[in-house]
């Protein structure tokens, strides 16, 4: 009766991924800030355990790599009966794997990140939040303004899962000039395409959609790597980073159809990520 019934269908589909997925997505990426905050912990030397943030540019290369690997080669191939199976499998494996790390005892608390000032919370939301909301924001403009092509949204998330693995590194955290330079030759491309195809062309589009969705993101994701904290707040930063993204995604794929009879945030958003 919550399913199929409503006048809110974006509510049913996020109330079915919730129930569906929500509990193991939550404890897999629960797992991950608990092995950091964990080796982090087991830091004896206070500057090494800072080391432990460039992990969250594996993880989502693991995330990248799953998300190329499932549409094309478990989904055509592998019947969902047996994808069930493995999955249950595969996160029992983990399960068992996690349970087995043997938490490190009570030691010298870590230190800050080397010379930073006191990092500024707030961004720890406001970063990932832009980012999202981004991604989503330019899904919504090629699928409603443009051409709903199958599979786009795999190249837009991979973009988006390469920008924190580009942003949590040196390259990132170091170089933000050469990126804040190409994240603005994307938005303006970003920009002639809708303004010069409008709808005509989904290729303009949908590459200059993806350059500012990469670009814009590094910035982003670079920035909230320089951010980071000492140690002893890494879980309240994942948090914010995972309250952030969740907020972003909303507004955009929740709130903004709401507001909005066609897809204004889309320019309204590359306007904000050109100030940023």
């Amino acid at each position: 009766p919550l399913v199929g019934n409503s006048s809110l269908p974006p509510l049913e589909v996020l109330f079915c991924v919730l129930a569906f997925a929500g509990l193991p997505y939550l404890l897999l990426s629960a797992g991950s800030t608990l092995v950091q905050s964990w080796l982090a912990s087991a830091s004896d030397e206070g500057g090494a355990s800072c080391g432990v943030y460039r992990l969250y540019a594996v993880s989502n290369l693991g995330s990248l790599l799953g998300l190329l690997v499932y549409p094309f080669v478990l989904e055509p191939f592998v019947p969902l009966s047996a994808q069930w199976y493995g999955f249950a499998a595969g996160l029992a494996l983990y399960a068992l794997t996690v349970a087995g790390l043997r938490p490190p005892l009570a030691g010298p608390r870590p230190q800050a990140c080397g010379p930073r000032p006191p990092p500024f919370r707030l961004l720890w939301f406001f970063l990932p939040g832009l980012s999202a909301f981004l991604l989503n924001a330019t899904v919504a403009h090629l699928f409603v303004d443009v051409t709903p092509m199958p599979l786009v949204w795999v190249a837009l998330l991979a973009a988006f899962l390469l920008s924190y693995v580009a942003g949590f590194s040196r390259a990132g955290e170091s170089r933000r000039g050469a990126w804040c330079g190409a994240a603005l030759l994307a938005l303006a491309g970003a920009a002639v395409a809708n303004g010069v195809w409008g709808t005509g062309s989904f290729y303009p589009n949908a590459a200059a959609g993806a350059a500012a969705v990469f670009f814009v993101g590094v910035v982003a994701h670079g920035w909230l790597y320089a951010e980071r904290p000492a140690a002893a707040g890494l879980t309240r930063f994942y948090l914010a980073v995972a309250a952030g993204g969740a907020v972003g995604g909303l507004l955009a794929a929740g709130v903004a159809p709401w507001v909005f009879k066609e897809v204004t945030e889309y320019p309204l958003v590359l306007l904000a990520s050109a100030v940023l």
